[in-house]
């Protein structure tokens, strides 16, 4: 999966490519309570067996 953000006319576009593509366009508001619940989760996430406790970054996984 490869995310893409962007500003553009003071919105937060996202898009992301996937099994199933999508693409969002965001408040400033919306987009910093779409982040804080993702880290909040992703805090919460174990990697499974075996796999290293360091996540890739986006860069790394293309």
């Amino acid at each position: 999966m490869t995310v893409e953000v962007e500003k553009s006319e003071g919105k937060v576009l996202v898009d992301v490519e996937g099994v199933a593509p999508c693409c969002m366009t965001l408040e400033a508001s919306e987009a910093i309570d779409l982040a804080q619940q993702l880290i909040a989760v992703a805090i919460t996430v174990e990697p499974p067996a075996g796999a290293g406790a360091t996540p890739r970054t986006i860069r790394e996984r293309r």
